[in-house]
């Protein structure tokens, strides 16, 4: 298990990030059927930036690797624009799901409405830390873990060698929770806020 000062594999960045596609292509979709086009093509042009660099070939062409270049140079490139994209995108989530709650009708907690509400909110199947929940950090699920990826990435030194094995951090139980993210949270988001952007 990674320690605090370890900044998370490759492998957990890729999950994460395969998760939030997952996730942010449901919201752009249900963003057209509400006719709110406008956010949809917003996310949409994110959602490109985010395929790009969670897609192995869409790097290569992006950045103009070749197979075969240095691995590790080629991996830290696509967390360093993760890290990015990341920190763009943790500030939006609470909105994003407010709009979303609203348009399904549905709340992130207890049963929601619908198989479609429950998967975007709870993840498929009650995977939670695959699920957007409220938006923010400190009540766990997706955005816990992208917190969490971008807190490691900050504070971490070495970075665990790549396997295929490496699974997404799971947000700690909800005694300890907003606890320790709160205690993070502060020491990283002046940061976190200095290197943020709007969704262009």
């Amino acid at each position: 298990m990674p320690t605090p000062e370890t900044k998370a594999s490759f492998d957990e960045w890729m999950q994460a990030s395969g998760a939030l596609i997952r996730r942010l292509t449901t919201v752009s979709t249900v963003y057209r059927n509400n006719k709110l086009d406008g956010k949809a093509r917003d996310l949409d042009v994110f959602l490109v930036k985010l395929r790009q660099t969670t897609l192995e070939d869409g790097l290569h062409s992006h950045a103009g690797f070749k197979t075969g270049q240095d691995g590790s140079k080629y991996d830290e490139l696509r967390i360093n624009s993760l890290t990015v994209l990341c920190t763009e995108l943790i500030d939006k989530l609470p909105e994003i799901s407010l709009d979303m709650q609203q348009l399904l009708r549905s709340s992130w907690t207890g049963d929601c409405n619908g198989r479609l509400a429950a998967d975007l909110f709870k993840g498929p199947v009650g995977t939670k830390n695959e699920g957007i929940g409220s938006g923010n950090a400190f009540d766990g699920m997706l955005p816990w873990v992208i917190s969490n990826l971008l807190d490691r990435e900050e504070r971490g030194t070495d970075r665990p060698l790549r396997t295929s094995a490496t699974a997404m951090p799971v947000a700690p139980d909800e005694r300890n929770r907003r606890t320790d993210l709160a205690r993070r949270w502060a020491e990283t988001r002046t940061s976190h806020l200095r290197k943020s952007g709007g969704i262009e």
